[in-house]
C-alpha cells in the first residue's frame, strides 16, 4: 500500500461494504472454574497448590507434610531426569522451604545442607511421623 501512496492499514478487517473497520480484541467471557479446596486440611491444600503451580513448598507443619515433600522432590527429579543429580536436587530443595522450615534449614550444618541423604534424615528427625507403627 505504501508503494502506491496509500496509508498502511493495520489491525483492521474489511466490512461488507469494502471499507475497513478497526478490529476489536477478543474478550474472555468465561473464566475456568476454580479448583475445589479440601475441607481445611492444610496438607491437602499444600498438595493442591503443588499440583496447580508446580512449585514445591515445605513449611514444616508435620511429619506427613515432610514425607510428601521428600516424595515430591524425588518425583520432580525423576520427571526432569535428575534423580541421581544431587546438586540439582539440593538446588530445588533449597528454594522450597518457607516459614519455620526455612529458619530451621538455614541453621543446619552446611555438611547436612549439601548432602541429600543427610538432609532427608535431618528432615525426618525434625518432623517425625505422628504414628511410628509399622507400615501396613
Amino acid at each position: 500500500a505504501k508503494a502506491f501512496g496509500m496509508p498502511e492499514i493495520v489491525n483492521c478487517r474489511a466490512s461488507p461494504r469494502g471499507s475497513f473497520v478497526p478490529r476489536t480484541p477478543p474478550t474472555i467471557t468465561e473464566t475456568p472454574p476454580a479448583p475445589e479446596l479440601p475441607n481445611g486440611n492444610y496438607s491437602e491444600i499444600v498438595a493442591l497448590i503443588l499440583m496447580n503451580t508446580g512449585d514445591i513448598v515445605f513449611k514444616g507443619v508435620d511429619g506427613s507434610e515432610c514425607e510428601r515433600f521428600i516424595r515430591a522432590v524425588k518425583i520432580q527429579a525423576r520427571e526432569q531426569n535428575k534423580l541421581r543429580d544431587e546438586r540439582w536436587i539440593l538446588d530445588l530443595v533449597e528454594v522450597s522451604f518457607e516459614g519455620n522450615a526455612l529458619r530451621w534449614f538455614t541453621k543446619l550444618d552446611p555438611a547436612v545442607r549439601s548432602n541429600w541423604d543427610l538432609l532427608q534424615e535431618a528432615l525426618l528427625d525434625r518432623f517425625p511421623a505422628s504414628d511410628l507403627g509399622e507400615a501396613k
